[in-house]
């Protein structure tokens, strides 16, 4: 699928509330995800600026290194205006133990894991179901490609929005330091 083309089924209708008045503007109510292109790197920075506080932002070579070893599992959430409103890195991994933050990819680290390395929603989008819908893409794109499972690591408290989902923690797992504080490994199996 070429970058920024839409996949069946990802339109969706974000209904007025005030909750999301900046999204819903006349003009703004198609949304899509579209995977990652060149264009999408600026509002993928500006989102990841706003959407974490427990760690520093990541450098783009480092994030664009997740996005190059598997661009097919890399989207963003867009306006119909192409406003980036929030996005997901995720790339296969071979590993029981997460890679680190603030490094680039090793260049042989595919496996039958897909890790999601991040996932964020920009502050004027909160509470409007743009990160359920890019979790969602998440698993069914790890199904669809025959990964054994997801592996991620929850930081910022985010645990119980990822249990949600069905993901389990792993305990005694190995986490590097720079995840922050209360980072938790889970584990999603996505193959029966």
């Amino acid at each position: 699928m070429a970058a920024g083309r839409p996949f069946h089924g990802s339109f969706v209708a974000i209904p007025r509330s005030p909750l999301c008045s900046a999204l819903c503007h006349p003009w703004n109510k198609v949304m899509s995800i579209v995977e990652i292109s060149e264009k999408s790197w600026q509002g993928i920075l500006k989102v990841q600026e706003e959407a974490y506080t427990g760690v520093p932002p990541e450098e783009v070579d480092v994030l664009k290194s997740k996005w190059k070893a598997s661009p097919e599992t890399c989207f963003v959430f867009q306006s119909s205006s192409n406003e980036i409103l929030g996005y997901l890195l995720a790339h296969p991994w071979n590993s029981d133990e997460p890679p680190k933050l603030f490094e680039e990819l090793p260049r042989k680290s595919a496996g039958d894991t897909l890790y999601l390395h991040d996932l964020a929603v920009s502050n004027n989008a909160r509470e409007s179901g743009i990160g359920k819908q890019l979790s969602s893409k998440l698993i069914e794109v790890a199904k669809l490609r025959q990964f054994n499972r997801v592996l991620l690591v929850a930081v910022q408290g985010s645990g119980g929005y990822w249990s949600k989902f069905g993901f389990r923690e792993v305990h005694n797992a190995s986490i590097c330091s720079s995840y922050g504080t209360n980072a938790k490994l889970m584990s999603l199996n996505v193959q029966a």
